[in-house]
């Protein structure tokens, strides 16, 4: 009891992907809150990446928009928040 039945795999394989960082500056907002983006490129063919903290803000739904190179999405995605 309480012992596994298999041996442990302690090998761990990891895939290391190339990123690439942007060339145009990238801005976030989440509604009208500029966010500070701690990475914004390209992870795969055709998949951009934007990694940002969730400032503390109330449960709720907010619309979430993201500028590049001064083109700017329009605000269709939106982010759940729940504390």
């Amino acid at each position: 009891r309480g012992r596994p039945r298999a041996a442990a795999n302690n090998s761990l394989h990891v895939r290391r992907v190339a990123t690439r960082a942007l060339a145009n500056l990238a801005r976030m907002w989440m509604d009208t809150t500029e966010l500070k983006l701690d990475f914004a490129g390209l992870v795969s063919p055709g998949l951009y990446q934007f990694n940002f903290a969730v400032p503390k803000v109330a449960d709720g739904d907010y619309a979430m928009a993201a500028q590049v190179g001064g083109v700017r999405t329009t605000k269709l995605a939106r982010l759940r928040v729940r504390g």
